[in-house]
């Protein structure tokens, strides 16, 4: 719990160093017991007043992994903001399991299969 404070705090500075003051997170989470815990530990990083939503969503479990093209059109027609608050500085952060944060990166940023097997999970509470 103590690794996913830390990376509620540096996730958080690493959003406010764009320097908007408008910023807020929108965090998508897998429903597993483990990723629920991590999320509440990683929050406490910001106030609700950041916080713009949470979504279990179910499709980020471990080894579930036809979630980026839903996600990638929910970014596209701002799902995941709030009704008439359209911000620019929305933030998502993906709470879930090491293989499925490494699958949505190689499909996201289209990285061959050797980029792929380079990666490591992260550490339980880790982050990017």
């Amino acid at each position: 719990m103590q690794e996913a404070k830390e990376c509620g705090r540096r996730t958080r500075e690493i959003i406010e160093s764009d320097g908007a003051p408008d910023w807020k997170v929108y965090f998508y989470v897998s429903p597993y017991r483990r990723t629920l815990e991590t999320l509440r530990s990683l929050g406490k990083a910001f106030e609700s007043s950041r916080i713009s939503g949470v979504r279990e969503e179910p499709r980020l479990r471990a080894q579930d992994l036809g979630f980026r093209e839903t996600l990638r059109k929910e970014i596209e027609i701002g799902r995941f903001q709030l009704s008439g608050e359209w911000n620019s500085n929305m933030n998502l952060v993906l709470v879930s399991h090491g293989l499925t944060l490494r699958v949505c990166l190689i499909r996201w940023y289209k990285w061959t299969v050797k980029q792929f097997e380079g990666l490591n999970n992260f550490t339980d509470g880790g982050c990017l």
